[in-house]
């Protein structure tokens, strides 16, 4: 990815001396209270706390990222669990209602527990998952939740590639699959 995109920055929860991190340039951790504007868009990170000692494998202190326009907003969750959405409801209420959500954890059913799908209240709901995974995320009881409280459901492995297109006026969406439709797949007009 690092050779496809270039990369001024990286902000991370990983330790610093973790062996996938040695031959990146400008690593920096990613912490709660974070802050900056790009073309007009704000940033914030809510998670995780400035004190979380990082552990090789913690899904529960991955960096939650908000992006705004104006009064719009997008969640990314990275791999949070129940422990850390249950943080953000008690210091970041204010700031959890989203228009588009990127599930927590690609959707398992250790994430998305019922107070944070409604504090959220995703207008879409994005799963991030593999074709016929081996965790067979997303759970069907956290699709059921998010659909419940009225998302429309972005799921990886079915939509393809997303392209999402933030503005003060709203969300524009683009599923690939669904823009780029092969002839076998279109249902014939009457």
């Amino acid at each position: 990815l690092l050779q496809a995109i270039p990369t001024g920055r990286i902000l991370t929860s990983m330790t610093r001396d973790d062996k996938r991190l040695a031959t990146m340039p400008s690593v920096h951790p990613c912490r709660d209270g974070m802050q900056w504007e790009w073309d007009g868009v704000h940033f914030e990170i809510l998670h995780p706390p400035g004190n979380a000692a990082a552990k090789r494998h913690d899904n529960d202190l991955s960096c939650v990222l908000r992006i705004s326009a104006g009064e719009r907003h997008i969640l990314l969750t990275g791999d949070i669990e129940k422990a850390s959405e249950a943080r953000l409801l008690h210091l970041h209420p204010d700031k959890l209602p989203a228009e588009l959500l990127v599930a927590p954890h690609h959707g398992s059913r250790s994430s998305s527990g019922p107070a944070f799908v409604a504090a959220v209240s995703p207008r879409y709901v994005v799963f991030t998952s593999g074709y016929r995974n081996r965790f067979h995320h997303p759970h069907p009881e956290v699709v059921r939740r998010y659909l419940e409280q009225g998302s429309q459901i972005l799921r990886s492995e079915r939509d393809g590639a997303l392209t999402i297109d933030l503005t003060p006026a709203g969300i524009m969406l683009d599923a690939y699959r669904h823009s780029h439709r092969r002839y076998w797949t279109h249902t014939p007009e009457n």
